[in-house]
């Protein structure tokens, strides 16, 4: 049974083996990719596109809203509204004088409590 470590020739085969010296494999790689290089950034573009319109239409999760804005918001009327503050399900976070502020978030997660179901649109 022969050694294939001390073949002197299985080291060759080895060798020969990559088609590409590692030299040239960064042009090969250029060369194949060449024709999709176009397209590659035309999606790049419409991707970065795409998020800032999102970025522009979601408000961050800090973003307070006015207690009208989260009737309007939730479809609810003023004494439900104050049913699901007694029942501790939203809580002012920053009282002005005469309205109160509630985290965005938290205006998200009573419409899936109150309405057992995710919004299908922001506020």
């Amino acid at each position: 049974m022969k050694n294939i470590d001390s073949d002197p020739t299985s080291d060759q085969k080895q060798e020969s083996y990559c088609p590409v010296h590692p030299h040239d494999f960064s042009l090969l790689l250029q060369r194949v990719m060449q024709p999709y290089l176009e397209h590659i950034l035309q999606l790049k573009t419409t991707m970065e596109h795409v998020l800032e319109l999102l970025e522009s239409k979601v408000p961050p999760a800090d973003a307070l809203m006015a207690s009208r804005a989260v009737l309007d918001y939730l479809g609810i009327s003023e004494r439900t509204f104050q049913r699901c503050k007694v029942k501790g399900y939203i809580q002012a976070v920053d009282e002005q004088v005469k309205d109160k502020y509630y985290r965005h978030r938290d205006v998200v997660e009573l419409y899936r409590i109150y309405h057992k179901r995710l919004p299908s649109r922001l506020p």
